[in-house]
């Protein structure tokens, strides 16, 4: 007798990198997700894809049928999938990878979004109870050591959801989501809130400023959408 994790699959490999983190699929769900009943509606027409910095969180909402699935290997940084569902990358998620905005997210590193008065649904920062995930719990936070070393940290950031959107973009404009007159699916889920929350407690100034921020994060992603929507509907000669 054993514990199994909901996405795991020894019989997949990983595609994307060398590590094991890619041994996942959805397999082990017993039931379809609205990606497989939209496959079927449409007679398989429909692109699915999910999303997120979990395997799981990618996987499982995409469901068994879904063209894609792609998830965060924090061993490398980089976008990984199984080959449950590809043998190799797309071009597109190869580009992505080699940008390794990871990096850059933490040169910038993490500093509270507006003054700390303002923040009233939180107790006061650095509590003894909060774990000190980036080597501390109190703002501001220096990520910079974090370069080309550690790629896991940004997972416990705001930053994490703000990888998650980008990746999220590139992959509409890679795949050509919603391009025809076909249903598609794109299933992202946000994982960095869980980490923070995690982390730092639900009233902690770290999980309310990724709030806020996650609030900006998804107000950009749905003006991307927009624009984009505007611009393919406009003919051109």
């Amino acid at each position: 007798m054993r514990s199994v994790y909901c996405a795991e699959d020894n019989t997949v490999n990983t595609v994307g990198s060398k590590s094991s983190q890619g041994k996942m699929s959805p397999r082990n769900m017993l039931s379809t997700t609205i990606g497989d009943e939209l496959k079927i509606a449409t007679n398989f027409q429909s692109k699915v894809v999910g999303i997120a910095i979990k395997d799981r969180g990618g996987i499982l909402p995409a469901g068994h049928s879904a063209d894609a699935a792609y998830w965060y290997d924090n061993s490398v940084g980089d976008w990984i999938t199984s080959d449950y569902y590809m043998k190799a990358l797309p071009a597109w998620v190869d580009a992505f990878n080699s940008r390794k905005m990871v990096n850059k997210y933490y040169q910038d590193g993490w500093k509270l979004l507006y003054p700390a008065t303002t923040y009233l649904q939180s107790t006061a920062d650095e509590k003894d109870y909060e774990a000190k995930a980036l080597n501390g719990n109190k703002f501001p936070y220096d990520l910079s050591g974090f370069a080309g070393k550690d790629f896991g940290k940004i997972s416990t950031t705001p930053m994490g959801n703000s990888l998650t959107a980008e990746f999220a973009k590139a992959a509409i404009l890679g795949e050509q989501l919603g391009a025809d007159n076909i249903t598609d699916l794109l299933a992202i889920s946000f994982s960095s809130p869980d980490y923070i929350g995690h982390s730092y407690g639900p009233n902690s100034l770290e999980a309310e400023d990724g709030m806020l921020r996650l609030d900006q994060e998804l107000g950009a992603f749905f003006d991307f959408l927009d624009k984009k929507s505007v611009l393919d509907s406009i003919p051109f000669s």
